[in-house]
């Protein structure tokens, strides 16, 4: 029964190493997500003449959850129409989808002060935001993949070690 219990300690403690370590992989994934999303906005803003929440919903559906699933609920909170400004709804959306991402909270933050241009500046302007968000969040993602290479396998195996030294205590 103790070996059971042993090898059940080092299980779980790996599996949480495994966790931490796909944060880290997931980071710069949905970084990259968020790059093509808004390169979509662009090219909506530009040369298309149709309601922001069509086109959140289209680029939503297009890419993976959660950064998908942030566009759609912000198609959602726009049409639901409660006579909120275009950057309260972004707000929302971000707040109910953020604990699902694996972005931190200097990307938030920047989503956050996006949404304050959405809507509220000519096409130009737009553009222009857009694209320096998205220079952004280039940048963010080659910090990322820096961090993901630094402490993916660090997390997987700190995981197992910890979860090691915990059985040994128990022998």
């Amino acid at each position: 029964m103790k070996w059971i219990g042993m090898f059940l300690v080092l299980l779980s403690s790996t599996a949480i190493g495994f966790l931490y370590a796909r944060r880290f992989a997931d980071r710069p994934l949905q970084l990259r997500q968020l790059q093509s999303a808004f390169e979509m906005l662009e090219t909506d803003v530009m040369f298309r003449m149709e309601r922001l929440s069509d086109s959140f919903r289209r680029i939503g559906r297009t890419i993976p959850p959660p950064v998908g699933t942030l566009f759609v609920q912000a198609a959602v909170e726009l049409e639901r129409g409660n006579g909120e400004a275009t950057q309260q709804c972004w707000a929302k959306a971000l707040q109910t989808i953020w604990p699902k991402t694996a972005l931190k909270d200097k990307e938030r933050d920047v989503l956050l002060q996006f949404g304050f241009t959405l809507g509220s500046s000519d096409r130009e302007n737009q553009v222009k935001h857009i694209r320096a968000l998205i220079r952004h969040l280039q940048v963010e993602e080659n910090m990322a993949l820096d961090e993901q290479a630094k402490y993916e396998k660090m997390s997987r195996t700190l995981g197992f070690l910890g979860g090691l030294f915990v059985v040994i205590l128990l022998l």
